[in-house]
């Protein structure tokens, strides 16, 4: 056979095959789905069981292709979704009805359910370490509720991850159930094998870290009875440290011994130092712009036992119109990860401003200060931390007398302080959380025994709750109290600490700063009683662009006890966010609800972040 015949028939025979696919393609794309019916449902409403499918019926405004492979999967997703709700013996088909003289179709979906089976009984045997009781509370299954067979690997497992928290490891858990027309037995048997005691412990790519900075991490010991969560919380904590990129604890058991299992901890280091050097651009009170050039070195594994230390230079410089040194400040953070022995993180600051004489001024203003922070964890979700701050404040070039005129006259305060904070974030997410709560508690003492210019305790109360209600719909809530009062006589709460509430963060349809009492000038005066009341119903409507209805309610007081009911103000509005990397961006309108009481009828406000 010739070349150019074999060249002609591989032509044709390509000719052919791509005919028949575009066949196919344009019989399978030639219908538009006009309509869906569904039929024989009874457990379940029509909308129920097409929120299940990617099928969807046409409408006035969007034309939808009909696509074969989408009813395929429909079909699975319907009678997995009836399974899953007890219809065990469910069957679920559908007909294809083309519209006379058109290119449209409707879909006729016909569901045989069959009759639900309960679970009557619960039934473990095997089990003599653990009581059935216990095992029961960490079953999906539970008597009463629809038969649902894929729970079953699931529950298998928990009982085989309590039984490792319990020293043993080789259990090996079977499920099986027993159904007798619409009830079934569900039994679960279980072989717990013999209890496993830990080994050995050895670590594997330490080189810059002593042994001893992830020993004190552990918190099982060798002899102890092998317990699967103690030793995937030590990794965790390990992790935390922060100086591994790769944490991994193993079992290695000699031959003939598995029930002493050595642990193996493989790490990997990270590098232990780091060197930086930036530049921000800002503008200023005084000066059309500011440039602050920063310098940073750090370490994070100081003599190889996890203490860290940095060191930060920043210089600030008025540029442009006038070059300027304005500012030089100087800091220095040590940490030392395990204070007196326990697991408590504490971090002593200190800064040191030595103040320069600007153009036209013939003093400086010196400045030095400190922190000392105390951190505890309280469980998975729950942290404490206790603050003292001092600083202190000296200008140089004047008398004492002038000097301390002129630091007050310039609002340079000295501020000691001992603060005690409380959190606890269970959120699924810190940028656009659906699930969980961020509760905090925070009390600051300021001046009294500890000196300085002020003196008052100032209290905080909040309350976040996220709650997923529709689909992609979350439900947002927040209460939010403070109160702040002076300790001694003829001492003010000063403004920067006091209570402000309006605006794109607290109350929107509101000015910043504009709810409570003004002075003659129309400035805010703040107010040392605060009560925030928001809630907020978001969703993602289209890719990253979403949309949110709020309520917003609240006041600041002069006096807390001052604080009335008929004097919060309240405001309603949408708001529309995009979802970037660094959080929402969010443009919000809101409009108060009393008229009478508020002069503005309504705000804009754009803002980075969700108000809570």
């Amino acid at each position: 056979m010739s070349i150019f015949k074999k060249s002609w028939i591989r032509f044709m025979s390509l000719t052919i095959t791509l005919l028949v696919l575009a066949a196919q393609v344009d019989q399978a794309r030639g219908y538009t789905l006009k309509r869906i019916h569904i039929e024989g449902n009874q457990a379940f409403s029509d909308g129920q069981i097409k929120k299940l499918m990617r099928s969807k019926g046409s409408s006035w405004y969007k034309e939808r292709p009909f696509v074969k492979r989408d009813l395929q999967l429909d079909l699975a997703n319907i009678e997995a979704f009836y399974h899953k709700n007890g219809f065990l013996d469910c069957d679920v088909t559908a007909k294809e009805i083309p519209l006379e003289d058109s290119d449209k179709l409707s879909l006729r979906v016909h569901i045989k359910e069959g009759s639900r089976t309960s679970v009557e009984r619960v039934v473990l045997s095997g089990n003599e370490t653990m009581s059935s009781q216990q095992l029961r509370r960490d079953l999906y299954t539970q008597v009463g509720q629809p038969l649902d067979l894929s729970l079953l690997n699931l529950d298998a497992r928990s009982i085989a991850q309590r039984y490792g928290d319990e020293g043993h490891p080789y259990v090996q858990v079977t499920g099986e159930v027993e159904r007798e027309g619409t009830e079934a037995q569900v039994k679960f048997h279980i072989r717990e094998g013999p209890p496993v005691h830990l080994g050995r412990t050895r670590y594997v790519g330490l080189r810059k870290v002593k042994a001893f900075v992830v020993r004190r991490e552990l918190t099982f010991q060798p002899g102890d009875l092998y317990n699967r969560s103690a030793i995937l919380d030590s990794q965790q904590r390990i992790y935390s440290t922060g100086l591994f990129s790769y944490v991994n604890a193993q079992l290695e058991s000699e031959p003939g011994d598995s029930l002493h299992p050595d642990v193996a901890i493989t790490l990997q280091e990270k590098p232990m130092r780091w060197m930086g050097l930036k530049t921000d651009m800002g503008q200023h009170e005084e000066y059309d712009m500011t440039s602050d050039v920063t310098a940073e070195w750090g370490h994070k594994n100081l003599f190889a036992t996890g203490r860290k230390l940095s060191l930060r230079a920043i210089a600030t410089f008025r540029v442009f119109t006038e070059w300027e040194n304005l500012k030089n400040r100087f800091e220095f953070t040590y940490t030392e990860p395990w204070f007196l022995g326990g697991r408590m993180p504490a971090t002593m600051s200190l800064y040191y401003e030595p103040g320069l004489s600007s153009k036209g001024r013939g003093y400086r203003i010196q400045r030095f200060g400190g922190e000392f922070r105390l951190s505890r964890e309280l469980g998975w979700f729950s942290r404490a931390w206790l603050t003292l701050k001092y600083e202190r404040v000296d200008i140089f070039g004047l008398e004492p007398e002038v000097a301390e005129i002129l630091r007050k006259a310039a609002g340079e305060r000295i501020r000691r302080n001992v603060s005690l904070s409380w959190e606890r974030d269970t959120r699924d997410h810190v940028f656009e959380p659906a699930r969980g709560s961020l509760a905090r508690i925070f009390t600051e003492f300021v001046g009294g025994p500890l000196g300085g210019d002020d003196h008052y305790v100032k209290n905080m109360f909040s309350w976040n709750r996220y709650q997923v209600l529709l689909k992609r719909a979350v439900l947002a809530s927040r209460v939010k109290l403070g109160w702040a009062e002076e300790h001694s006589q003829g001492t003010e709460v000063p403004p920067d600490v006091r209570f402000y509430a309006g605006g794109a963060n607290t109350v929107r349809g509101f000015a910043e700063r504009s709810l409570g009492m003004l002075d003659l000038s129309g400035n805010p005066l703040g107010g040392k009683g605060l009560f925030l009341f928001n809630v907020e119903l978001r969703r993602l409507l289209w890719w990253r662009l979403g949309g949110s209805l709020f309520f917003d309610m609240g006041n600041v007081w002069d006096r807390p006890r001052k604080a009335a009911f008929d004097q919060l103000r309240s405001s309603a509005g949408l708001e529309v966010w995009l979802s970037t990397p660094v959080g929402p961006i969010r443009l919000a309108c809101g409009f108060p609800l009393k008229d009478d009481l508020d002069k503005t009828k309504g705000r804009g406000h754009l803002a980075i972040l969700f108000a809570f």
